[in-house]
């Protein structure tokens, strides 16, 4: 759209066009940015916050925001170092501008954002130097002041410096996308995000009106209306009279049980008060939870009670962090991303920018401790440098060897990371304490058995996702088994198999990979036989595949 042509719109309905009627209720709306609701309050940015529940809401949202760190990072060679050197780290993690710190400036987008769909800030950066081209501060911008429109395809950004768009003193500038940081909320077009006072106006409105009836009803004593009758036609004087005793005498709680005293054969008449307009508390607590729905907030974040459907309160205040900030974490990562770093930086990978997660006091604490040990012991499938980096900290020294604990030893290793010498059957056996000498060959060879089980589990898995793969992109799956199978795969079995070896049988095969690879070959052939399509009889097959392979590894164990 023009952009003249869309300030010429604002102009006809603007306060300051002498064609429009400062007593019209409407131009006094659209100047104030204000909506009609049918309770009769209006409702705009500034009258939404009056409703508590709403402002608390967005302070949680905008809170749990702000105080998180948001990091400039450095990757290199998996290792993620935060990049203090990095013109953009200041401004993300200190301070924004000259007037505001980092956690002001990501307190109020991010506000402007849940309430108004859009936070914008202008990005300052520097024309010389060797930060050439980087932010040097970023400036935030009203998002009532700033439009998004396409012009000639192209998209760009209207910024009213000095007033708003209908003010014809103020200055309207445009400014090129990439100098603009846009936190955006949920929309119908990827350019803005829906404001959710707007759509939220009909409740706003009820719960404004909630509160104004609430205020006055408890103003009036909280008594019936009342009809007072007189016989005949009071003067001037006398109505006067006793319509302001009436209301002094009445009006306040402090005078709900006064006694009042009528003159001249006046009746007091009480209008009965109807169930609903006593059901003041159950109003307002239907009121938090809508509140609550439109914000994704917990209804107990707000101060609901009895609506807590979740076993425990740990569960609730982790779904307030999955839904009600998660999202808004990741708008502000990818749009710092775009907007902050260089083009051979993001091309390259060498930087990231992420919010320090971790600094929450997460709900599931105790839970991920006890993933994290699982993960590590038993039959373990990560290392602790894998668990390191999802807990943004630096790899350590040899930790990236998955260990086995000791009692599922590889054979001719003690499974320490200094890659000890083998253990001496004897010291296994010790292990076992007083048991007889039976048993203690027994428990050996299971926990031999299940080493070998496990292994040829893994990798008889690894070998089924490369027969699917074949099998999806329409190769012939048989040629395959025959040729590539073994050339692809063999360095890695005898890799996993081959110190495994000396636990088998002197009956049993020679070497490891080959029986599994004739093994693996055998019942995929059978597969091939059978109608169907192959990579879904694959698939199908795969659980009960590696399991039977699993089980005849584990008999060739002494």
């Amino acid at each position: 759209m023009n952009p003249m042509r869309w300030l010429r719109n604002w102009w006809r309905r603007s306060y300051e066009n002498p064609n429009v009627s400062l007593n019209d209720p409407d131009a006094w709306d659209d100047m104030f940015g204000s909506t009609k609701t049918s309770s009769g309050e209006k409702v705009n940015r500034t009258t939404a916050f009056r409703v508590g529940a709403f402002f608390r809401g967005v302070s949680l949202i905008a809170d749990t925001v702000a105080k998180l760190p948001l990091i400039v990072y450095r990757i290199e060679d998996d290792a993620r170092d935060r990049d203090r050197l990095h013109p953009v780290y200041p401004l993300l993690r200190r301070k924004a501008n000259d007037s505001q710190t980092a956690f002001v400036f990501k307190q109020i987008l991010t506000a402007n954002a849940v309430t108004q769909g859009n936070g914008y800030a202008y990005i300052d950066r520097h024309t010389s130097g060797p930060d050439a081209g980087r932010a040097r501060e970023l400036l935030w911008l009203d998002p009532d002041r700033t439009r998004v429109i396409r012009e000639n395809g192209e998209l760009k950004y209207l910024v009213s410096i000095g007033g708003d768009f209908d003010n014809q003193m103020a200055e309207i500038r445009k400014v090129d996308p990439s100098s603009i940081l846009h936190i955006r909320g949920l929309g119908y077009n990827g350019l803005v995000g829906y404001s959710v006072i707007q759509l939220a106006a009909e409740e706003l409105g009820l719960c404004l009106a909630s509160t104004k009836f609430s205020s006055t009803f408890f103003a009036n004593a909280a008594t019936p209306r009342v009809v007072i009758e007189v016989d005949g036609q009071l003067s001037d004087t006398a109505f006067e009279r006793l319509k302001k005793s009436w209301q002094q005498l009445k009006t306040g709680l402090d005078n709900a049980h006064k006694t009042a005293i009528l003159e001249e054969g006046a009746k007091a008449h009480a209008l009965s008060i109807s169930t609903k307009d006593a059901q003041l508390l159950e109003s307002r607590e239907f009121d938090l939870v809508t509140i609550a729905n439109w914000l994704k907030v917990p209804p107990h974040k707000l101060g609901a009670k009895g609506r807590d459907s979740y076993a425990s309160l740990e569960q609730a205040n982790q779904e307030f962090l999955d839904d009600a900030v998660d999202n808004w974490l990741c708008a502000w990562e990818y749009e710092c991303w775009d907007k902050l770093l260089t083009e051979d930086e993001k091309t390259e990978e060498t930087h990231d920018i992420e919010f320090v997660r971790q600094a929450l006091l997460r709900a599931n604490l105790a839970q991920r401790a006890s993933y994290y040990r699982q993960a590590l012991a038993g039959l373990p499938w990560m290392s602790r440098n894998e668990i390191r980096r999802l807990e943004n900290l630096n790899p350590v020294e040899d930790g990236d060897e998955i260990i086995d604990p000791l009692n599922m030893g590889k054979g001719g290793g003690n499974n320490t990371p200094d890659g000890g010498g083998q253990r001496e059957t004897s010291e296994v056996a010790k292990d076992f304490g007083s048991l007889g000498i039976d048993t203690k060959r027994n428990e050996l060879r299971k926990t031999h058995q299940r080493l070998v089980s496990a292994t040829v589990r893994r990798m008889a898995r690894r070998l089924c996702v490369h027969a699917r793969k074949n099998a999806r992109h329409g190769q012939q799956v048989a040629a395959w088994l025959e040729s590539r199978m073994s050339t692809e795969h063999r360095p890695t079995l005898d890799e996993a198999l081959g110190e495994l070896q000396p636990l088998l049988r002197s009956d049993g095969p020679r070497s490891f990979a080959d029986w599994l690879l004739d093994s693996f070959r055998r019942e995929i052939h059978c597969l091939i036989d059978q109608p169907g399509d192959i990579e879904s009889l694959i698939a199908a097959a795969e659980a009960a595949l590696t399991e039977k392979l699993a089980l005849a590894a584990a008999e060739f164990c002494h």
